[in-house]
């Protein structure tokens, strides 16, 4: 299995079996079926890594990957595989059938457009020849590489076929490959014929392409020479296969089944195992998170607990928030800086009610509808800082976003958000960011970045196709100076709507009166232990509970030790989730052990960034959400502040409103 990373390079699954005593058996591969008789994977699979160098090559071609941003991988004759990248394109073939990843041999290809990338560098290297005119006409059109496809035609021999090439800004490459597997032909297809932002591709009978386009639809493509009735549209509910036979289309992946008491009892040993490991160890300081995508602009009560900065919203100010007496310190610049130049701060819209926009604080929200500054129903401002690279060629390296800030004490997760809002317009679609955290330059002010480069990279990100709004989310471990840099990637202009802080734990003070130890885990009231374990039994999931109490006892010890080593385990609280939702049925007859569900539940929604669903299983036990504090603050009408020192306001409103219960504690 090969899978393309956002921006980690290669990824390579080799299936390793498992033998009658449970152990590795690479000889005897297992493959893994349902009671229905289909295959539903193979029972492990051992994962390399392939990786690019960061910085972008100076020479047309050369071994490796060109870059870390892979887009996409596809599979061409046997053994043979083509990656697709934001740095060009990279042909690979597996020496050996793929039993050992490490033979694998990749050759990269740069675009022709890469030469004036290369002038384009803040520092053009010196004395750097170009590559010849016919080199370049042997090269993709460009060095965006978005998707790429293999089409086969058997009828002229085993490695006969087309590859295609879809691009950022370019349109579509096809190449002809002949039976001895050499490119005898060349077609570039742009626009009117087809759009030239490429996003997917999807083979047809009779060697034609749909070719999907970024807001130009989708286009049949015949290569010339080949039969114009080649190719009929596919009858509804059907789809046109490469084959030339239709296939029905498949239906929806069905939801996962809940994990079994031994696969439970299996995913707390990795944990102890990992925690074990990693005890010893020095702690990494940054983590990335997964991208949160579900939020958008709906952040209060979910993020910036601790400190917010809501960018431009008080143009040419920022608008800061949040509820510690520690203040953030932090600086926002120009990666490059620009002659004279320096970020500017847009709002595109004062006032709306659209869900990508970022809903303002209640009390300044409710200061401007008293003063008449604003409506009641649309309490959402849409406003970011973007780095003026507009001004700049495309193929100009920068300028990019800066962001110096510091980080307390603890485990924090980092939260950047991202809206292209006006990303269908003609050339705004054309953002696609790297994001590069790294600990600030020793003994330099906030403000002094020139030495960032040469610090270690502690964690990498990338923000692509995100119109709908994306949380871009690390863990950092304080006390540390980080700076952010968000690169432009020859995109049109760099931009960021948000910057957050939040404790690692969900209970956390000023909002529940006494913070959950160890930061994750599930919370359990005492007096709801002995009817969750009885009603467990009662229905026949004594053993399960049972397991994902263990699991969730592992994960908070786990969060209080090192809280680095499972961090990212998401898929973790996936399927503990399934187990709590179908107690959930089960207990109905038991109040108290539903509520130890919802207990449970609560705690997988929040991280998985489910934040409606676990607000929700919150109310059912009788807390209440951060959200609903947030949105339920006044204006005083004294000179607005806009940072809530040491939480005053959420604590006056817990104690108004005598809310001052506590967190549910452990009680295993």
């Amino acid at each position: 299995i090969y899978v393309g990373t956002q921006c980690g390079g290669l990824a390579m699954g080799t299936p390793q079996g498992i033998g009658s005593r449970g152990k590795a058996n690479s000889a005897r591969p297992t493959l893994i079926t349902a009671s229905d008789g289909n295959a539903l994977g193979w029972s492990h699979y051992q994962w390399t890594v392939i990786k690019g160098p960061w910085h972008m090559p100076l020479t047309a071609t050369g071994k490796g990957l060109p870059g870390n941003l892979v887009n996409s991988v596809a599979t061409t004759w046997a053994n043979h595989l083509v990656v697709a990248t934001d740095e060009g394109i990279a042909l690979g073939r597996l020496n050996d059938g793929g039993r050992n990843p490490s033979l694998l041999n990749l050759t990269f290809e740069h675009g022709r457009n890469f030469v004036a990338k290369v002038y384009g560098l803040w520092h053009p290297p010196v004395h750097w020849q170009a590559p010849s005119g016919q080199l370049l006409e042997q090269l993709p059109t460009e060095d965006h590489t978005t998707v790429a496809a293999w089409q086969p035609n058997p009828a002229q021999g085993a490695r006969a076929g087309y590859l295609w090439l879809g691009h950022w800004r370019a349109g579509l490459d096809v190449w002809q490959y002949n039976a001895d597997g050499k490119i005898i032909q060349r077609w570039h297809i742009h626009e009117p014929q087809v759009g030239n932002y490429v996003e997917s591709l999807r083979p047809l009978k009779g060697n034609a392409m749909a070719v999907g386009c970024y807001g130009k639809g989708v286009f049949i493509i015949t290569l010339p020479g080949e039969s114009k009735n080649a190719w009929r549209k596919a009858a509804p509910g059907t789809v046109a296969g490469s084959n030339g036979n239709n296939a029905i289309i498949p239906s929806e992946p069905r939801a996962a089944r809940p994990p079994s008491a031994c696969e439970l009892t299996a995913m707390a040993n990795a944990i102890r195992t990992q925690l074990i490991n990693s005890s010893g160890q020095k702690q990494p300081r940054i983590v990335p998170l997964p991208d949160d995508w579900r939020t958008e602009g709906s952040w209060l009560g979910r993020y910036g607990k601790y400190w917010i900065d809501l960018a431009a919203v008080c143009s040419p100010y920022d608008f800061v928030w949040g509820t510690d007496e520690s203040s953030v310190f932090y600086v926002v610049g120009l990666a490059i800086p620009l002659a004279g130049d320096e970020p500017r701060y847009w709002v595109q819209q004062l006032q709306t009610a659209n869900r990508r926009a970022l809903e303002l604080p209640a009390p300044y929200m409710q200061s401007r509808v008293k003063l008449y500054h604003a409506r009641l129903d649309q309490d959402r401002r849409d406003a970011s800082i973007d780095d003026h690279g507009e001004v700049c060629p495309a193929s100009a390296q920068g300028p990019g976003l800066y962001t110096s800030l510091n980080v307390p004490a603890g485990p924090y997760v980092l939260s950047i958000y991202d809206c292209n809002d006006n990303g269908h317009a003609p050339g705004n679609a054309d953002r696609d960011y790297r994001v590069d955290v790294r600990v600030h330059p020793p003994m330099a002010s906030p403000e002094n970045d020139r030495s960032f480069q040469r610090e270690p990279r502690l964690a990498m990100g990338r923000v692509a196709n995100f119109v709908g709004g994306v949380w871009n989310r690390f863990l950092v471990r304080g006390p540390a100076d980080i700076t952010v840099q968000i690169s432009r990637n020859h995109s049109m202009n760099t931009m960021f709507n948000a910057m957050a802080l939040d404790p690692l734990k969900h209970y956390c003070i000023p909002y529940f009166g006494q913070s959950v130890p160890g930061g994750s885990g599930v919370a359990f009231a005492p007096h709801l232990a002995r009817p969750w374990k009885a009603a467990a039994r009662e229905s026949g999931l004594a053993a399960e509970v049972e397991a994902c109490d263990g699991v969730f006892r592992d994960l908070a010890a786990a969060g209080r030790v090192a809280p680095a080593s499972v961090a990212g385990r998401v898929s973790d609280y996936v399927l503990l989730a399934r187990v709590y939702q179908r107690c959930t049925a089960s207990y109905a007859a038991s109040a108290s052990a539903v509520r130890g569900a919802d207990a449970a539940l609560a705690i997988c929604y929040w991280n998985m960034c489910m934040f409606r669903k676990s607000e929700h299983d919150e109310v059912r036990l009788g807390l209440t959400p951060a959200r609903k504090i947030e949105k339920s603050l006044r204006w005083d009408g004294s000179p607005l502040s806009q940072v809530d020192e040491d939480g005053t306001k959420v604590r006056r409103w817990r104690s108004e409103h005598k809310q001052d219960h506590a967190a549910p504690k452990f009680s295993f």
